[in-house]
């Protein structure tokens, strides 16, 4: 209890040496100190959004190549425009179109069926060329019924130079030209 008793004197002594210090009932006002706020600027580089690389791009373009005959495919097999749309702009969208009808005024509807075998030949971040050497094997169908399901196609070789550009952030097939390929 004694210790108890002198430990709590001995806190006492040390707050009143504190308030002493920190001004107390003293007639000199202690000073202060005071921190100005300072501001460091710091330069930082901003940052550039990173290029696609060439590989990168070719691959985008390949494969926004392959959708858009998926969807050709498709669309002249159900004579309906609207499933090529996303793929297509321009001249080849309106070439299509013209396709469609005509393949629809004779009754008939067309089961694409190609290999191909191209090459993006050109390319940048807004356009390529692609050229497309391939074997056609497409058949004509019932566009009712859409039979049949397997025929033998002429076995042409055709040869595509087709024009892709990029149209709000995807890659599109805006035209093209075809002409025959030596045979193989």
């Amino acid at each position: 209890m004694r210790e108890m008793r002198a430990g709590m004197v001995a806190v006492g002594i040390m707050c009143a040496a504190v308030l002493a210090a920190c001004g107390g009932s003293s007639a000199t006002p202690s000073p202060t100190l005071t921190a100005e706020p300072t501001v460091t600027a710091t330069a930082t580089a901003p940052t550039a959004t990173p290029t696609p690389s060439r590989d990168a791009i070719v691959a985008e373009v390949s494969q926004a190549y392959l959708a858009y005959w998926d969807a050709y495919a498709d669309a002249v097999l159900h004579l309906d425009i609207t499933r090529v749309e996303r793929f297509a702009s321009g001249a080849e969208l309106e070439g299509i179109r013209e396709e469609i009808e005509t393949l629809r005024a004779d009754g008939i509807a067309a089961r694409i069926r190609v290999e191909h075998d191209f090459d993006v030949i050109s390319v940048n971040e807004s356009s390529a060329v692609i050229v497309d050497e391939y074997v056609n094997n497409s058949f004509v169908v019932d566009a009712k019924t859409l039979a049949p399901e397997e025929a033998d196609g002429p076995g042409d070789v055709i040869k595509d130079t087709i024009l892709l550009e990029r149209v709000d952030g995807r890659w599109v097939v805006t035209r093209g030209a075809r002409e025959p390929a030596p045979p193989r």
